[in-house]
């Protein structure tokens, strides 16, 4: 599985506002796959007043979403959103970029939400050599090809993002229909340790874009380079099918971003989340 280091000379060159708006419209691209999925028959992705609207169908905050910030009354399309998710018996957040006017997040905080804190989009450009996953002995990587895998994969990230019961179910059907998509396919990644699967990632490819999601690694092998091993591996892959540039969305500068950064990432947009009232 493992093939030599990945030699390119393709050279992209793309402005920090370019990069801004190409995180910006990737991210859109994970809502997108939920909402495809129907996971409920009122599942939809639509666009209004300045703002983007996910309903997935999914009781987990993160699956269902509002990104931007309207142009105007913003009173009332605050209270259309949370009547909206309400409506659908969805909790849901809404993420609104950092240099947004002060004066609409503190509307959001008015009227109930939650502050999530920062979280930033990294990008860099895939035009060097990707070295070569380090593993130890006693593991093996592997991209999920099959249903026994994609469960183990499922088990994992859900464990380490709390999503359990109804959440999981649903999860794992996105994942697995996310595989078979044909304009911004998934591909999961597992790392084992003595045949147990213990760190994880996914990417997500639209055209010579790839994006990181879903890393997750059980606390004993943390810092053990087993995540970074993942992600040069996945790097391969998406070059070798056309990606220029790759990117992530990180909740923190811990250790998510430190890895992102060596392999050349760097952040261009940073927004906030808020959690909308329970």
């Amino acid at each position: 599985m493992l093939t030599e280091p990945v030699t390119t000379e393709m050279v992209c060159q793309v402005s920090e506002i370019d990069r801004k708006q190409i995180l910006k419209e990737h991210f859109n691209f994970l809502y997108i796959i939920l909402s495809e999925n129907q996971l409920v028959p009122n599942a939809t992705f639509e666009q209004m007043d300045g703002v983007t609207r996910c309903l997935s169908g999914s009781p987990n905050f993160f699956h269902n979403a509002v990104l931007g910030s309207p142009k105007s009354n913003w009173d009332q399309c605050i209270k259309e959103q949370l009547n909206f998710f309400q409506s659908a018996k969805m909790p849901f957040v809404w993420y609104v970029d950092e240099d947004t006017d002060p004066a609409f997040k503190e509307k959001l905080l008015n009227h109930g939400f939650q502050n999530g804190g920062i979280f930033q989009g990294v990008i860099g450009t895939l035009d060097q050599a990707i070295p070569d996953p380090e593993i130890p002995r006693d593991c093996v990587l592997e991209l999920v090809d099959n249903e026994t895998a994609l469960e183990e994969f499922n088990e994992l990230v859900c464990a380490i993002f709390d999503m359990k019961g109804v959440t999981k179910e649903m999860y794992k059907k996105v994942m697995g229909n996310a595989t078979k998509d044909e304009h911004h396919p998934m591909f999961h990644w597992i790392a084992r340790k003595q045949g147990k699967v213990v760190s994880a990632v996914s990417t997500l490819i639209s055209g010579d874009i790839v994006s990181f999601w879903n890393g997750a690694s059980l606390p004993e092998v943390r810092r053990h380079g087993l995540n970074t091993a993942l992600r040069r591996l996945a790097l391969k892959h998406a070059v070798s099918k056309g990606c220029r540039l790759g990117s992530s969305y990180l909740m923190s500068e811990a250790m998510p971003f430190g890895i992102c950064s060596k392999l050349g990432f760097q952040t261009q947009w940073r927004f906030n989340v808020f959690l909308s009232p329970q």
